[in-house]
């Protein structure tokens, strides 16, 4: 059989085969402020405020903001994305605080390149 089916299937995230995620904790982006966080993977829930996507890192979930689940629904849906995620080569960089235009606190973020981290040692 060349063709799959299942590729037709819109993708709950991109998950590492093989990584034991047993006892991670889930936590939120704000708690890496001012960290690098380099991603394992992602999925997607739906909860009480609707779909949210979740990041994995080595040790733990991390709960993305919501305007995260277009963007990374973007990435799984494209195989040339999806590997370099699986390849350990995305991370999540300048995480901050900052205050909306409604004089809410929201948490700030940039996607980036493992290689980049590279350049700055």
């Amino acid at each position: 059989m060349s063709f799959s089916f299942k590729s037709l299937n819109r993708a709950n995230g991109v998950r590492p085969e093989g990584l034991d995620t047993d006892g991670f904790a889930y936590t939120k982006l704000s708690e890496y402020e001012g960290e690098t966080i380099k991603v394992k993977g992602f999925f997607f829930t739906n909860g009480e405020y609707g779909k949210q996507a979740v990041i994995i890192t080595d040790d733990c979930f991390v709960n993305m903001p919501a305007r995260a689940v277009e963007e990374l629904e973007g990435i799984a849906d494209n195989p040339e994305a999806r590997a370099a995620v699986l390849a350990g080569e995305m991370i999540i960089t300048d995480i901050e605080q900052v205050k909306t235009k409604r004089g809410k606190n929201t948490t700030a973020y940039k996607y980036g390149d493992v290689a980049d981290l590279k350049k700055k040692k």
